[in-house]
């Protein structure tokens, strides 16, 4: 399993509500929205075990196959674990439990990367292509998600790309 899925969902969620919104609550004092970049948030969280940094974005378009009701937030993710030499991981928090059988789908520009999904979260299969994607997003105007929810609906979200690399530059800043 990829690192990210050591966060909890609450972390995450609570993470990328400040997107949009400013810091309110003590729980929230040690992950911090330090920076923003157009479309995207740079977040660094000192409170972890061990400090990692991430900058996050959120859908400007989603097209859905069937109405949908309970859908919880979505977000794209870049995320860097200094202490575990990983960095540049790409990962989505899809909102809603996914298909299992029928994996999402990454493309950026009209280039298709394959992912995998565990319940909500999504990452790319092939862990060696996260330099690639982050290539292509630093390139691109926008990524797109294709994923299927366990009841069989398909969501295709938009993201865009503008903002992700002074974001990206700002996490390699804080977590080098």
């Amino acid at each position: 399993m990829r690192l990210i899925s050591t966060l909890s969902t609450a972390v995450l969620f609570a993470a990328a509500l400040m997107v949009l919104t400013p810091q309110t609550s003590a729980a929230q004092d040690k992950l911090q929205r330090v920076d923003a970049f157009e479309f995207w948030s740079v977040f660094v969280d000192e409170g972890a075990p061990q400090k990692y940094c991430y900058a996050a974005t959120v859908p400007t378009d989603t097209q859905i196959s069937q109405p949908i009701r309970g859908r919880g937030d979505a977000y794209l993710l870049v995320s860097t674990f200094p202490a575990a030499s990983v960095s540049n991981e790409i990962s989505v928090k899809l909102g809603f439990p996914a298909d299992p059988n029928r994996p999402p789908s990454l493309r950026v520009d009209g280039q298709n990367f394959r992912m995998f999904s565990d319940g909500e979260e999504a990452w790319l299969e092939d862990p060696s292509a996260d330099t690639k994607v982050v290539s292509a997003m630093r390139r691109g105007a926008r990524a797109v998600v294709v994923s299927t929810s366990q009841r069989g609906t398909v969501l295709t979200d938009t993201y865009s790309l503008i903002g992700f690399t002074d974001s990206l530059g700002r996490v390699r800043e804080l977590c080098p």
